[in-house]
């Protein structure tokens, strides 16, 4: 018994070293990731930073390989959904080609507790806020133009800011394409109700379903039907780079802003769904449907099998075919409804091809 007990000891005591020179090493690799992606290339710009906007501070980062390169800004999705934590590897990616600015968005991010927002969020201050940082930008980097890519909810933030202001804009660049909320929910349900022939019990909840504007209601329908019915993305295997080091080895994020936005802390998702109320408080409002002329370049990417309920790909497909604009090009990636972030290389790809054709 004696011996028994002194080698469950000797166990313990070999697994709680085991544990310690684990999480050692994890921080150890951590600290060396983040070390070598702090390095600025030659020429180039990687920094990040707290600018004031609209008498808000707002995080932004910059990166480029070169800059004299042009510059794109990045609107990331949600709304309030900021992505920075894990888009260093892709900003990395497209600074060969633009001075990449990513930007959480007022309240957003890594704003949260530097400067957090307890208000309603309205179009008319997002907006605000984007021409804001667009003249800041501007003046910074001595540029009459910037590029703008959205992603998502930023897609039509973006797409926005182009109809309203395009002497301020070189190109819009929009992914995970939104354009009418509405008309997205009934294609959505008029695609379930395609497919629920056989399932009588979701045909029915389909056929319940009423596009809404009303920001107080729920879409638990919607999301029953999407989860049954739609494109199921995995995050992790869609990406063709790696999502885990790419926070593990992120030189903007400190370990607890990592820890909060990764896991969303019940402080941090509280805080979200005050910041916005929900999606369609914000993004309604902003619907691009009946307006079609664009003074700039326009460029659609997105996802094949992209039948999220508020970003079908046959409402963006119909809506593109109508843009008149200066030069316009609509491409498919493999994938669903985050595919054209998740596969760098085709977005930054397409992304060299519109500077070739918009940069004189």
């Amino acid at each position: 018994m004696v011996k028994a007990g002194k080698m469950i000891l000797r166990f313990f005591k070999w697994l709680i070293i085991a544990i310690i020179v684990s999480v050692l090493l994890f921080f150890l690799v951590c600290f060396v990731g983040r070390r070598i992606n702090s390095i600025t290339p030659k020429g180039g710009i990687n920094t990040s930073e707290y600018v004031e906007i609209n008498g808000s501070m707002q995080w932004i980062s910059i990166y480029s390989e070169n800059k004299s390169n042009p510059v794109l800004l990045y609107l990331h999705g949600g709304p309030c959904v900021a992505t920075s934590f894990l888009d260093f590897p892709l900003m990395k990616k497209l600074g060969k080609d633009y001075t990449v600015v990513n930007w959480d968005q007022r309240g957003c991010g890594h704003n949260y507790k530097v400067s957090p927002y307890n208000e309603t969020l309205t179009p008319e201050l997002v907006m605000a806020d984007g021409v804001a940082m667009t003249e800041y930008l501007k003046e910074r980097f001595d540029t009459d133009k910037i590029t703008l890519l959205g992603s998502s909810w930023g897609s039509v933030l973006g797409s926005n800011l182009v109809l309203e202001n395009p002497e301020n804009y070189t190109a819009m660049v929009s992914t995970s394409s939104v354009v009418d909320t509405v008309d997205s929910q009934q294609a959505f349900k008029d695609r379930i109700i395609s497919l629920t022939e056989n399932d009588p019990e979701s045909r029915a909840l389909a056929e319940s379903i009423e596009p809404y504007t009303d920001p107080e209601d729920s879409p638990y329908k919607l999301n029953e039907l999407e989860k049954k019915y739609c494109y199921k993305e995995n995050f992790f295997k869609a990406a063709d780079y790696g999502l885990l080091t790419g926070i593990m080895f992120d030189p903007y994020a400190s370990l607890d802003q990592i820890g909060m936005l990764t896991f969303d802390s019940k402080e941090f998702g509280a805080y979200r769904k005050n910041l916005c109320k929900s999606t369609f408080y914000m993004v309604t409002p902003m619907s691009l449907k009946g307006r079609f002329d664009y003074k700039v370049p326009v460029y659609y990417l997105v996802g094949s099998e992209d039948q999220h309920m508020f970003s079908m790909n046959t409402v963006a497909k119909e809506y593109y075919d109508n843009i008149k604009a200066p030069d316009k090009e609509f491409r498919y990636v493999k994938g669903g409804h985050y595919a054209a972030t998740l596969c760098s290389e085709d977005l930054s790809s397409y992304l060299h091809e519109i500077k070739e054709r918009t940069v004189k």
